[in-house]
């Protein structure tokens, strides 16, 4: 039995895990949304879904964790200039994320984290977690995050691409996705896209440095849809990204099994 994931769990055993002092729950969020030529709409989701669910497996040698079901749409309106993306408002998105977080406290479950595969819901998910705390009345820990936030060294040494390279279906997704289902890739319409970036305040891209958020749709920025450069990915570097992340995520889950507030700090 798939005793890590939820939809596998009868009822009256997730009653019965949601009773141990230190269980965990996952709730991996995605996107449905364009990537380019080379590669599926659903890139974002089958990425997070595929290191939370290897983070978990790992994790729960340590602690009692639980994988959700995905929530495979997300806040894409600055893709839909491209055809395929699948987007809600970052105010349903909110609204529906934070009731499927209450929904699993309601059951007794304490330590809750959004596990975030695409850009456009990490600020929304930033609500979603607070307004969590505030309506159990401080009685859950909710936690959200984007898996590349916890392996910034380690694409850094293994990443080929320049500046700009990963940022969307760029050189991390394409590998990724490379390693997870090389079929859905066609490498032969792969396209870099890497401007140089003269304006000095704003830059697409994980890992690089920009002094402002700016507003834009996609198409503001790129016609192919591709921001980064896909023609550096690998298969066998895809691996080795995915493997970072499940396992760094997998020892924060260990750790966040044990988190009270109380615990986090020491008095000055």
């Amino acid at each position: 039995m798939d005793s890590h994931l939820w939809e596998r769990r009868t009822s009256s055993e997730l009653g019965a895990a949601a009773e141990a002092p230190r269980s965990v729950v996952v709730i991996p969020v995605g996107s449905i949304e364009q990537h380019g030529p080379h590669l599926p709409v659903s890139t974002d989701s089958r990425i997070v879904w595929r290191i939370a669910e290897d983070a978990v497996l790992q994790a729960r040698e340590e602690a009692p964790v639980l994988l959700a079901p995905l929530v495979s749409i997300g806040c894409s309106e600055h893709h839909m200039a491209f055809p395929g993306t699948l987007s809600i408002t970052e105010e349903t998105f909110v609204q529906v994320l934070t009731e499927i977080g209450l929904s699993v406290t309601r059951h007794g479950f304490r330590r809750v984290l959004f596990l975030n595969g695409h850009g456009g819901n990490d600020a929304p998910l930033q609500l979603v977690v607070n307004r969590i705390r505030r309506e159990t009345g401080g009685k859950v820990i909710a936690a959200s995050a984007s898996y590349w936030r916890f392996i910034r060294e380690e694409v850094s040494r293994l990443r080929t691409s320049a500046p700009g390279g990963i940022s969307h279906s760029g050189e991390f997704e394409t590998s990724a996705m490379l390693a997870i289902d090389e079929r859905s890739v066609d490498m032969s319409k792969a396209e870099r896209f890497l401007p140089q970036w003269t304006n000095g305040y704003f830059m697409p891209g994980w890992y690089v440095t920009s002094k402002i958020h700016l507003g834009f749709h996609l198409s503001d920025l790129t016609v192919s849809g591709v921001a980064g450069d896909p023609t550096e990915a690998t298969a066998a570097r895809g691996r080795a990204f995915l493997k970072a992340g499940s396992e760094a995520i997998a020892e924060f889950l260990a750790a966040f099994a044990d988190w009270e507030f109380e615990g986090l700090y020491e008095e000055p």
